[in-house]
């Protein structure tokens, strides 16, 4: 009786614990042309479900694999898929012309883990850049690990993540699950970050130069255009921008500070979806 030692893979992980036995049922007269079977095996370290074996017999002619699968193959050197999890016997038979019979046999020689299955949802799968948070639900199977790719740079390794875009766009959401046997699955969703146009225009602003309430400006998100122009109560122009990055300090065009009192603008606006906005109120200048 000859044991081999534990074989263990770390992806779709193949685990071989064997004891060998050899069973002869007939025999020559001179040993040196005793038939006797024997193998050797060898995983592939790029698909560990893939076995190649190689026939090690002596004094044979003919040999019948059998792979513990329900599979049979009578050639020296073969290899073989497992496609399903599970622990599996080989055995190998020689032959002479005689049909002198050699076997041997290796119990659970190979044991196949099962794939764990990846698979989450996010919700909502379209979200506005106003409320850019999408939320990842775990539906994976066999899990014990779990690693998720934003799309954007940004990572988790949280079961079921919570996370915010930064920007507008499409991004491809990558799950890996791992098992505790080290077998990994992967899945892809796609997260829509919409683009969003909201504009805000104050109707007071305090120029003292105190760092608080300065200036008077439109703002917003998705603006990328914008002229304004801004009108005293004679009608008279005293500020003019064509700029999105402009501020009215309360000086008027002639470098003259503009006195309290409520004034009137203008503004054209082009947001990101190329649409233009006109918007005209009142802004009181406090002193």
């Amino acid at each position: 009786m000859k044991t081999i030692r534990k074989f263990t893979a770390m992806s779709l992980a193949v685990m071989a614990l064997l004891s060998l036995t050899c069973l002869t049922s007939c025999k020559d007269d001179e040993d040196e042309n005793l038939v006797i079977a024997g193998f050797t095996y060898q995983v592939d370290s790029s698909n560990f479900l893939k076995v190649s074996f190689t026939n090690t017999s002596q004094n044979y002619t003919t040999c019948n694999w059998n792979f513990g699968d329900g599979q049979t193959n009578d050639s020296i050197t073969p290899t073989h898929l497992y496609n399903t999890d599970g622990i599996y016997t080989v055995s190998i038979q020689a032959i002479t012309p005689d049909n002198c019979v050699s076997n041997m046999i290796m119990p659970n020689l190979i044991e196949v883990y099962p794939l764990p299955v990846a698979s989450f949802n996010i919700s909502p799968e379209s979200i506005s850049i106003l409320h850019p948070e999408i939320n990842i639900s775990d539906s994976s199977l066999l899990g014990s690990i779990w690693f998720y790719d934003f799309g954007d740079g940004q990572t988790s390794t949280l079961q079921n993540p919570a996370y915010s875009y930064q920007d507008t766009g499409r991004f491809r959401v990558i799950q890996i699950v791992e098992s505790e046997f080290g077998c990994r699955d992967t899945a892809k969703k796609e997260a829509i970050v919409e683009g969003a146009f909201t504009v805000y225009i104050p109707n007071a602003f305090t120029p003292n130069n105190d760092g608080s309430n300065d200036y008077f400006f439109a703002n917003g998100y998705g603006i990328t255009e914008l002229t304004m122009q801004i009108f005293n109560r004679w009608g008279n122009k005293v500020f003019e921008t064509p700029s999105v990055a402009a501020k009215w300090n309360g000086i008027d065009t002639s470098g003259r500070i503009c006195p309290q009192g409520v004034y009137v603008y203008t503004a054209k606006i082009k947001d990101q979806f190329g649409i233009y906005h006109t918007y005209n109120g009142q802004v009181t200048l406090i002193r």
